[in-house]
């Protein structure tokens, strides 16, 4: 039963990834454009807290206890930050500069004045924003809206790296 289950997660997350949402168009609101992670992300991190409760059910209701245990630690370990940023995070940005909501970090503000440097990571496939107050802000490539909040970084006079322009004009 268990894996039939995992094998129907798989396919689930499979075809979340496949439909990640391409809007590019940040969400407006009150003049402040919103960049949140999209449902087929939200349903991978909703995963995220629902498989670690079955496993441990699955596991007590066939007697071990230890296994529930131990395997639903470990799933939990993984899912609730999956869970906590895919529903919890967001960065919204206007005309002052930058706003920075996360579950692990205070609310952070950034005017534009204060962002040193736009780059880009290709292992981790996320833009680096690197500021003179409030340290970096990591946003993923899978963010719907994020090319758009970059080329306005760009736009602002920000310091971008060459690797960061040329996501630029690719992505």
């Amino acid at each position: 039963m268990m894996r039939l289950v995992l094998i129907g997660i798989a396919v689930l997350v499979s075809i979340a990834l496949v439909l990640i949402d391409r809007r590019t168009n940040p969400r407006s609101v009150d003049g402040v454009r919103w960049l949140r992670y999209g449902v087929a992300l939200r349903i991978i991190g909703f995963f995220g807290i629902a498989m670690p409760i079955y496993v441990v059910l699955d596991n007590i209701t066939a007697g071990r206890l230890r296994t529930a245990l131990i395997l639903g630690a470990f799933f939990a370990a993984l899912g609730l930050p999956l869970f906590l940023l895919t529903f919890f995070w967001k960065i919204g940005y206007d005309s002052l500069g930058i706003y920075c909501f996360s579950p692990w970090r205070e609310k952070r503000f950034v005017a534009w004045s204060g962002i040193d440097q736009l780059s880009y990571s290709k292992v981790m496939k996320q833009w680096i924003i690197r500021t003179t107050t409030v340290g970096t802000v990591r946003i993923n490539i899978l963010v719907p809206g994020s090319k758009e909040l970059m080329l306005e970084m760009a736009g602002n006079k920000v310091n971008v790296d060459t690797e960061a322009q040329c996501m630029l004009r690719t992505v």
